[in-house]
């Protein structure tokens, strides 16, 4: 159920809402993702690349879990709900939940660097100005009956490959 925490989630709600209000053939995906764009901007796993590439030190909240995407692969799911006419809220996300630390540490071993550039740490330390959700794992029963979820660590590694085949990795 719905439960926005911070300005940016509840616009995100009063967007699904509108839509239902408004639209009779819709569909409303649910997800966190993560990717990269050229040129590397600001989401974890470019912000992760972009240290890891000069050398710091970063910290990955042990106590902040989520079942991220790949972009690539929440493309080829809307994809699927299109081709099969779905209509309604459906939540896309990765098989399995992981902690932002151990998704970070499995993202700088398969970049093939140390995952000792990765300090475990808790989003507690933080004094971030907005509210941040330390659960934000999705429940994906409904996505389940309609095509094959990969876990985050298939994800992670696919990821890799895009990001060397697009010659970023320096």
């Amino acid at each position: 159920k719905p439960d926005p925490i911070n300005n940016y989630a509840k616009t995100k709600f009063e967007g699904e809402t509108e839509v239902l209000k408004n639209s009779k053939n819709f569909i409303i995906i649910r997800t966190n993702i993560f990717g990269f764009s050229k040129p590397l901007k600001g989401s974890i796993s470019e912000w992760a690349i972009k240290s890891f590439i000069e050398k710091k030190k970063i910290k990955g909240f042990n106590d902040v879990f989520f079942n991220a995407i790949y972009t690539k692969h929440l493309a080829e799911r809307i994809d699927i709900l299109i081709d099969v006419n779905y209509e309604g809220i459906i939540n896309v996300a990765s098989l399995n939940s992981i902690s932002k630390y151990n998704f970070l540490k499995y993202l700088s071993k398969n970049l093939g660097f140390s995952d000792k550039m990765v300090e475990e740490s808790s989003v507690k330390e933080f004094n971030f100005n907005i509210p941040r959700p330390e659960n934000t794992v999705l429940n994906i029963t409904n996505a389940k009956k309609i095509f094959k979820i990969l876990t985050v660590e298939d994800g992670i590694k696919e990821l890799v490959v895009d990001y060397k085949k697009e010659n970023l990795h320096a």
